[in-house]
């Protein structure tokens, strides 16, 4: 093992993956050495490997976790839901209170679609895991999904004051401001989003209704415009600057965002449309 550990080392690519995921199957292989492969085979992502060191590390561990961590991790990346959660489910019973097993999880839940099981699964590792600015910031922006603003307010707080909080975080803060009708504090973090940030959607698509409310209409339709470019297959921003357009008092801004509408979202169009005619001025 530690000579196949030390050739892996030297390779490169697909077979060096395929050396490392071979180090689960000798029998000499110490625990180190596999949590050597699997550090190195995850910073590759490489999960189908990962998943072949997994399958004899725990022969070797049947209770590791480690590798059952690793399993789970492995699994959620290759779609594999049934062996992600068993896995980290497992992981969980093993050390009750490490958040890691719980972030899998909250992330298959959200793979899934299951916003309050996303919730729970991120609120459960943010109590854990206190300073953990990623966990704090996804169980703030599913309190913000469902509604909860100041308990979203208070998780997203939090987490901004993290020195690794990330734009996404910020800008479902300032979303949340916006909401609760802090206008000039939305204002400010959004803004802050869109010059370190001009990448993220989010940051322009939530700046722009803060804007409108500022009464920039201009600055508003140009945000708009700025997440569509940024997401040209997410029908939201053209909707939202619609709606907008609708509120401002219609006009020729109103047909042009309708057109876009047409043409970019024949299938959805109708929805769409019904939708902004809806928005009463």
């Amino acid at each position: 093992a530690d000579e196949a550990l030390a050739k892996a080392e030297t390779q490169q690519g697909a077979a060096r993956n395929a050396a490392l995921a071979r180090l689960g199957a000798l029998p000499d292989a110490t625990p180190e050495q596999l949590r050597r492969a699997a550090t190195l085979l995850t910073q590759a992502g490489a999960w189908d490997s990962a998943l072949e060191l997994v399958d004899g590390w725990l022969v070797k561990e049947p209770k590791s976790f480690e590798a059952r961590l690793l399993e789970a991790s492995a699994a959620l990346e290759t779609r594999k839901a049934k062996r992600a959660e068993q896995a980290a489910k497992e992981a969980a019973e093993l050390a009750p209170g490490d958040a890691r097993p719980d972030v899998v999880l909250a992330r298959l839940r959200e793979a899934q679609g299951d916003a309050a099981g996303a919730l729970e699964m991120w609120t459960r590792a943010a109590s854990k895991a206190p300073g953990d600015a990623h966990a704090l910031g996804r169980q703030g922006y599913w309190l913000s999904q469902s509604g909860r603003l100041d308990e979203a307010d208070a998780a997203l707080s939090r987490a901004a004051r993290r020195r690794t909080v990330s734009p996404t975080t910020t800008a479902e803060l300032g979303f949340v401001k916006y909401r609760k009708g802090q206008f000039d504090e939305a204002l400010k973090l959004l803004r802050g989003v869109v010059r370190d940030a001009p990448e993220l959607f989010e940051g322009h698509y939530y700046l722009a209704p803060v804007l409108f409310r500022k009464k920039d209409l201009p600055g508003a339709r140009a945000e708009y415009l700025a997440a569509d470019a940024l997401a040209p297959d997410d029908s939201r921003a053209l909707s939202g600057l619609c709606e907008m357009e609708q509120l401002a008092g219609g006009g020729a801004e109103l047909e042009a965002a309708r057109q876009r509408i047409r043409e970019r979202f024949p299938k959805g169009a109708d929805a769409l449309l019904a939708r902004c005619a809806a928005t009463a001025p």
